[in-house]
């Protein structure tokens, strides 16, 4: 029996052995599905007669086998000796099978026989790198190509005549030559419709209206170019309002285009004089230096080398003796073609009257409605911002809404004013607001500030003193004009008066009016984090335009190492020996007693998966768009943009979010890891909806690394900030690349000190009807110099209101 014990045991040992014995391991093989990706291909547009290869600047890359750009086959017609439009495809196959295709399409054009032509006047190809479109200022519209013909839908008719346009830019205009503007127009409703070929400046080469039928009809404007060769023209065909036609508002209808073309006039034969512009009679000081051609332009129609120095002048001017002299001006182009001009030039010994009118400046006209531009007879007013105004009862009252973003988006003023060099002009005006703020005093040549100074308005009624030593050439369209938009960082919406305006020249002026600084308010700054005593400050001075920042100084120190309250001193004195003092205090606070940031990005380290963009507003997450070629994914904690084309801009990819709060003048810390395949720089920029507050350009390495950014914001807070990376043609040789990012954080690391409430608008006595249900905050706004995170929706109301039983 023992024995028979101890061979099962010894079975059942051997047993274990053979068990315990590993199994034999067989490696397991790793599938490539992973398809090629193709880079490079864009539609490309050539003159009939270029040589074109459709794989230049095309590879294919595989994650497994490389570069297989020599395995790509091309297939598809094309003439680069016939004019049309050409489509080629592009196929490549890795060693395991997978395949990936693209497309591109290859427009061939006929070469244009002037430096002066429309593409795609026809509307036989995409609009994308031909034409633009554009809305805004209340306009809204759509543009689209439907069978041939461009199909213009203006919905909202906006506040300027170019809230609509549908324009093509980068036109060259040639000097000396005279073009025919050709087009074909109808409407679904008549309606006038804006034409305007214009450089940067906005200064048109032609300018008219035309009165659009239900009918086709063919349109011819000529014009002829005195004006410099300039290669950014403007073609514009605007469809807002104010069309300039009779007054006539345009109709919210559908506009059709076709043909549009520059047709080269053959050289005529000119037998129309020249003009000479400015040659009025002036009225000078005794011993008054006095030049008969400063002042004087020259104008016309076809010599374009004729300048003011072909003036013969005749006739003298003894400025030392008062009396009356003729000046004979004598002017020839070059067909021969003469004018004749005569002027006075009175001398007298005293002040000479001022030339700048003011056209009831003391407002005893009423004026219910803003003259048409230019507003020389009376009183304009327009602007982005919202706001009403009205002159009665002896007064102008601005009711500013809402301030826009600039200082000019409450506009009042007065156009075409004859300003002369050399006056020293005195501009009194009576002012109040029903809450003081700032206000800015512009005087302007045409479009171009020519002075401008900043007025704190108090709630009572005070006369102010305004003394212009005009330097500069003397102008007639001078605009003249009180701004009472976004003025400075105190401005608030409220109600402005303004009486008795009026401008004359005084003898002598003294600058006694010392510079102003701003951006030199209290300031908390995290601590360790390095400060600049003249981040963000600026100043102005009515007299001295050759002050700049470097001649401020600053006393006192700021170790931001050590928790504290520094307090510093800025000193600017001017060239009349007027000083600005400011003082402030920097408080250094322990990053635990800094507030937090109203700047917060939603899923910022990438930890919520993402393969679909956010509608615009991009609240809730990413978005993505852009007029490149481009993928995003965001998935394992990282977000992937493999770009394949990128475009013609900066951001032509684009990757952000939208609607983020930034507090005024507060400083940001941004922080990110990220890396590219192939080295490269990006873009961030911060936009205020889509005018870019600031933006830096950041070169990004093959290998993962953290970049940090530090911006301040240089003005008025707001609440539609993008915060936003590009990907696109960055810089002039940007490639085609695949770019990771992930860990993005932002700390706010400086802030002004906020001592001012913030205000409530909308909260005045009502009546309501018995049974009528009542919202407390219906009308109600909130305005803080500050913080713009508050809302309506901010405000604590107590007090109830029973809307079914009568009382107080």
């Amino acid at each position: 029996m023992k024995k028979l014990i101890y061979v099962l045991a010894i079975f059942l040992f051997a047993t274990a052995l053979v068990a315990c014995k590993k199994d034999p391991v067989v490696e397991t093989e790793v599938l490539d599905t992973t398809p090629p990706l193709f880079f490079g291909i864009a539609d490309q547009v050539i003159d009939v007669g270029t040589a074109f290869n459709p794989l230049t600047g095309v590879t294919a890359i595989d994650d497994v086998d490389g570069n297989i750009t020599d395995d790509i086959v091309v297939t598809g017609t094309y003439d680069v000796n016939t004019a049309g439009i050409y489509t080629i495809n592009y196929a490549v196959e890795d060693a395991a099978g997978n395949d990936a295709s693209g497309s591109m399409q290859l427009i061939v054009r006929i070469p244009p026989e002037s430096e002066l032509y429309i593409t795609n006047g026809d509307f036989s190809e995409p609009l994308e790198g031909t034409w633009t479109h554009w809305a805004g200022e209340g306009g809204a519209s759509s543009a689209t190509i439907v069978d041939g013909v461009l199909e213009y839908d203006i919905t909202a008719a906006g506040s300027q005549w170019y809230s609509n346009q549908f324009a093509q830019p980068n036109l060259t205009i040639p000097q000396g030559l005279g073009f025919t503007l050709e087009f074909k127009a109808k409407a679904d409703a008549a309606r006038p419709l804006r034409v305007k070929l214009e450089n940067a400046q906005y200064v048109g080469y032609l300018d008219e209206s035309v009165a659009l039928t239900t009918e086709w009809q063919t349109f011819q404007i000529e014009f002829f170019v005195t004006a410099p060769t300039i290669t950014n023209g403007k073609l514009i065909f605007g469809a807002g309002t104010m069309m300039a036609l009779d007054s006539v508002v345009g109709a919210l209808t559908t506009i059709y285009l076709d043909d549009v073309k520059f047709i080269e006039h053959e050289p005529v034969e000119d037998t129309e004089a020249p003009m000479i512009i400015g040659a009025t009679d002036k009225t000078i000081g005794l011993a008054e230096p006095f030049n008969p051609l400063t002042g004087i332009t020259v104008s016309d129609n076809m010599d374009v080398n004729i300048n003011v120095d072909n003036i013969v002048v005749t006739g003298t001017v003894d400025n030392n003796t008062p009396g009356e002299y003729i000046l004979t001006y004598t002017l020839s182009d070059a067909s021969y073609n003469q004018t004749v001009v005569t002027r006075t030039i009175t001398v007298i010994n005293g002040v000479v009257p001022s030339t700048w009118l003011v056209v009831n400046g003391d407002f005893a006209e009423d004026q219910a409605t803003p003259l048409a531009q230019p507003a020389e007879t009376g009183w304009g007013w327009h602007g982005a911002a919202t706001f009403t105004a009205s002159i009665s009862g002896g007064i102008a009252t601005i009711d500013v809404k809402t301030l826009g973003t600039v200082p000019y988006g409450v506009q009042f003023y007065q156009q075409n004013r004859v300003i002369e060099q050399g006056r020293i002009y005195q501009v009194t005006f009576d002012a109040k607001a029903d809450i003081a703020r700032p206000i800015q005093v512009a005087l302007e040549e045409g479009t171009s500030r020519r002075f401008d100074q900043i007025v704190d308005i108090t709630t009572e009624w005070v006369t102010y003193t305004i003394i212009i030593d005009h330097i500069l050439p003397g102008y007639t369209n001078g605009k003249f004009a009180f701004f009472m938009g976004l003025v400075g960082s105190t401005s608030v919406p409220t109600k402005i008066y303004l009486d008795n305006i009026t401008v004359e020249t005084i003898a002598a002026a003294v600058d006694t009016v010392a510079p102003v600084l701003t951006g030199v308010g209290d300031y908390n700054v995290m601590q360790n984090f390095a400060f600049d005593p003249l981040q963000n400050v600026n100043f102005f001075d009515t007299f001295d335009k050759d002050l700049t920042v470097d001649d401020i100084v600053v006393t006192g120190t700021v170790d931001t190492a050590v928790v504290g309250d520094y307090v510093l001193t800025y000193s600017l004195t001017d060239a009349s020996n007027n000083t600005a003092t400011y003082e402030r205090t920097i408080h250094v606070l322990a990053p635990e007693n800094m507030l937090d940031s109203t700047l917060v990005l939603v899923n910022a380290d990438f930890s919520v998966d993402q393969s679909t963009p956010y509608a615009q507003p991009a609240m809730e997450g990413w978005g993505w768009h852009g007029a490149g070629t481009f993928t995003v994914d965001i998935s394992n904690g990282i977000m992937t943009e493999v770009v394949t084309n990128v475009g013609t801009v900066p951001h032509g990819t684009q990757f952000y979010q939208q609607n983020l709060i930034v507090e005024t003048e507060a400083t940001y810390l941004v922080t990110f890891r990220a890396k590219v395949d192939l080295a490269r720089s990006i873009r961030f920029s911060l936009e205020m909806g889509t005018s870019a507050k600031y933006f830096e350009i950041i070169d990004i390495t093959t290998e993962w690394a953290t970049y940090e950014i530090v911006f301040t914001v240089p003005e008025y807070g707001f609440n539609n900030a993008k915060f936003a990376f590009f990907v696109g043609l960055v810089e002039p040789d940007s490639p085609a690349t695949t770019f990771y990012l992930d860990d993005i954080t932002v700390d706010l690391v400086g802030y002004l000190v906020d001592t001012d409430a913030p205000m409530i608008f909308g909260t005045e006595d009502k009546a309501i009807e018995q049974g009528l249900e009542f919202d407390p905050l219906i009308g109600v706004t909130v305005f803080d110099v500050i913080d713009k995170s508050l809302t309506p929706a901010s405000i604590v109301v107590t007090g109830t209101v029973d809307h079914m039983t009568p009382g107080y």
